[in-house]
């Protein structure tokens, strides 16, 4: 949890960001969300690097072939009473859909009802 503290940090600056996708930062953040989808607090904090990583459109394919949505929408359907992983997890659906191949893939996914069970349990 403290290391993507730590990563959400250093996202800030658009080297860095670059530095984690290079480094192959994406892939292993969804990875741990994987191995770790019981802990609230390592899912808020992959959510929050994934949502500054999609700050940037260069970062949204990558992140979507990293079953990155996939990701989100697990922890978010994992930890409904979290409300920083269901902000962080809306966020990142949020910037990617901006992209509209990507946009199939959320709604396919399920996004909108997980974006709406957010809302509903976050009033």
């Amino acid at each position: 949890e403290e290391a993507l503290r730590a990563l959400d940090r250093l996202a800030l600056n658009d080297e860095h960001l670059q530095q984690i996708s290079d480094e192959g930062g994406i892939e292993l953040i969804v990875s741990t969300m994987t191995v770790h989808l019981r802990i609230a607090g390592v899912q808020q904090w992959a959510c929050a690097v994934l949502e500054r990583l999609c700050c940037k459109a260069e970062y949204f394919e990558k992140t979507s072939n990293s079953k990155g949505i996939e990701s989100v929408l697990g922890a978010m359907r994992g930890h409904p009473e979290e409300s920083g992983v269901q902000e962080h997890g809306c966020m990142v659906l949020y910037r990617l859909a901006y992209n509209a191949n990507i946009q199939g893939r959320i709604t396919g996914l399920g996004g909108i009802h997980a974006v709406l069970v957010a809302m509903e349990k976050h009033k």
